[in-house]
């Protein structure tokens, strides 16, 4: 004869072992979702690399055909930008980027010239993302008329001091990450100063834009097997454009 203490323990059996069942239903659906997804994500790298290939071909082609004779570290040089407020003696501050020289702890500083007659006191590049992180830059207390100055960009929480102070590592990450296959990836910049009195609060502002496809390429043409001529004739892999100049107070 069974007996309510056997019915209940046989209840809590197969109550158990249903849930077990479907704690192991859920789990084997989460993996195969998981592996889908998985798969999903793989194919459409697989797609994107083989136009990243064709891309690549495509710029090889043309840089063999037309050779154009352009500078890799483009910096635009005509001064006749909108100032708006400012007078024209007012600094006026413009970037370019140093290529990365060391192989095991690269550091690209941003070259900041002043082009103005006055020196720009306070000029600090102020910071953007890329790959979520935070790009920050130290302040330069002074940069004298018709002079430069460096300025170091940190990558905040970064994947460490090997590539923290590398700007080109982490543009290439940032496009990568993206999914979309383009050939410029733009970056908003803003440059903000003052006179040498303090008394005018100034900004610079332009597009970072960086050419991927052209970086990779130009990386390919610094191998010490490849003809001089390639090395010489070369698209710019960055250039700041949309450059505009205010007074802010």
């Amino acid at each position: 004869m069974i007996t309510e203490g056997r019915i209940a323990i046989l209840v809590c059996l197969i109550v158990g072992l249903t849930g077990l069942g479907l704690q192991l239903y859920l789990q084997s659906r989460e993996e195969k979702k998981r592996k889908r997804e998985e798969e999903e994500r793989e194919q459409r790298q697989e797609e994107r690399d083989t136009r990243l290939v064709a891309k690549v071909i495509d710029e090889y082609r043309k840089t063999e055909e037309h050779l154009p004779q352009k500078a890799v570290f483009h910096m635009t040089h005509d001064s006749a930008f909108p100032t708006d407020g400012m007078d024209v003696n007012d600094p006026r501050i413009y970037l370019e980027i140093e290529p990365a020289m060391e192989a095991m702890f690269p550091r690209t500083p941003f070259v900041l010239h002043n082009r103005g007659d006055q020196e720009a006191h306070k000029v600090t590049i102020q910071p953007f993302k890329l790959c979520r992180k935070s790009v920050v830059f130290p302040t330069v207390e002074v940069i004298p008329a018709r002079d430069k100055r460096d300025a170091l960009p940190t990558v905040e929480k970064g994947d460490g001091q090997m590539v923290n102070h590398d700007i080109f590592h982490w543009l290439m990450k940032d496009w990568n990450d993206n999914g979309e296959l383009v050939d410029d990836w733009p970056i908003p910049i803003v440059v903000k100063y003052s006179d040498p009195l303090g008394r005018k609060s100034l900004e610079a502002t332009m597009t970072f834009v960086f050419h991927p496809i052209r970086y990779m390429m130009n990386q390919k043409y610094d191998r010490r097997d490849q003809p001089d001529f390639l090395k010489r004739h070369r698209e710019p892999s960055w250039e700041f454009t949309d450059i505009k100049f205010k007074r802010i107070n």
